[in-house]
């Protein structure tokens, strides 16, 4: 593709980012004015190198470069690798390195950070690995996020948060006393359970004690035949 092409694929992207930013006609005045958040789709032949101590992930021969938007426009366009390039300025990458899923031969994928994209001589894209894990080499697919995320579901992870932070200390203190009220209540039934075995434990001896008494003397009836012993 030649320079003025992938001009024209750039420019044709970044008008559309800006309908996407208009909210595509939406009456939704709130709409109008939130960011639109993009997901870049590529694929290729993923390898990794080193080079002068920095780890690069290339993508040879990439192809099927595709961009969505996501609500309130809702734009789909196929743009040419060049545009992956190309609009990491407008789309804020450079100045927030944005998370990648690399999915190599479509397994499960592998998340890394990625900056500083640059053509090389052979036509392949390579980003420096700034962060995340290293992915394998082989048939892969990238998608690539620029991150923004739309306020109410940043101001509903804010307030759990603050929930949790909140009702910490009250909960910890309710499982404190829980585990002391289970406590007290198991020793206070060992406590009894041993008491009640002592108390049946003296009775049985005194009946023992006794039967052991009359079959000794040899008037009771632990004798056969014996008579019963009476007072004098």
């Amino acid at each position: 593709m030649t320079f003025a092409s992938r001009l024209v694929s750039v420019a044709g992207v970044t008008a559309l980012s800006a309908l996407a930013l208009a909210g595509c006609g939406n009456d939704d005045p709130e709409a109008s004015v939130a960011p639109a958040s993009w997901l870049i789709a590529v694929s290729g032949e993923a390898t990794v190198e080193d080079v002068a101590g920095d780890r690069y992930l290339l993508l040879e021969q990439p192809t099927d470069a595709l961009m969505f938007s996501d609500r309130p426009g809702r734009v789909r366009v196929d743009v040419g690798p060049e545009a992956v390039v190309g609009l990491w300025v407008p789309l804020g990458f450079s100045a927030d390195a944005p998370n990648a899923a690399v999915s190599v031969d479509s397994a499960v994928p592998v998340f890394t950070t990625i900056q500083d994209p640059a053509w090389t001589e052979s036509g392949s894209i390579r980003w420096r690995i700034v962060g995340g894990d290293i992915p394998p080499d082989g048939p892969a697919a990238i998608m690539i996020d620029n991150g923004v995320v739309n306020s109410q579901v940043t101001d509903s992870v804010t307030q759990a948060n603050t929930k949790i932070l909140g009702t910490a200390p009250a909960e910890a203190m309710a499982g404190l006393y829980t585990g002391m009220a289970q406590s007290v209540a198991s020793a206070s039934a060992s406590a009894s359970a041993a008491e009640s075995a002592q108390n049946m434990q003296v009775v049985a001896d005194q009946i023992t004690g006794v039967a052991t008494r009359i079959i000794d003397t040899g008037q009771g009836q632990g004798v056969p035949g014996a008579t019963t012993p009476t007072a004098d």
